[in-house]
């Protein structure tokens, strides 16, 4: 069954069957009147720009150098702990023992080994 026009609205303020508006049309008092300031040339309040990229990025190389540094910290950390924990869980392995007790070991020292590294290069950054 075909729905009826509703003769009060004009063509503009009509909705789809499914409840949305028509395209080109604008839903609302504030949508239009951003389309109205759009036109005109002048971005309206309400209308929401883009982040500014370029003051998200660090400003100078010095910046970008100690970005780097805490970067390559950060890998330490996991590298430090993946390579000791596989290294003590291998060892764990050759030995024959059901639990991994050097393996857990490893880990262990891989993360205090990274944490030092961290704040190592964090103390050099102040």
């Amino acid at each position: 069954m075909p729905i009826e026009p509703d003769a009060s609205q004009s063509e503009t303020e009509q909705k789809h069957p499914d409840g949305s508006s028509p395209p080109g049309s604008p839903s609302s008092a504030s949508e239009s009147t951003a389309a109205n300031a759009e036109q005109a040339g002048t971005p309206h309040p309400s209308a929401k720009s883009q982040p500014n990229r370029s003051s998200v990025a660090p400003e100078t190389v010095e910046d970008r150098q100690a970005l780097m540094h805490l970067a390559s910290a950060g890998f330490e950390l996991a590298s430090f702990s993946l390579i000791l924990g596989g290294a003590g869980y291998a060892i764990d392995h050759w030995l024959g023992n059901g639990t991994p007790y050097l393996g857990i070991a490893g880990l262990f020292v891989g993360f205090s080994l990274g944490f030092y590294r961290l704040i190592v290069l964090a103390g050099k950054m102040n």
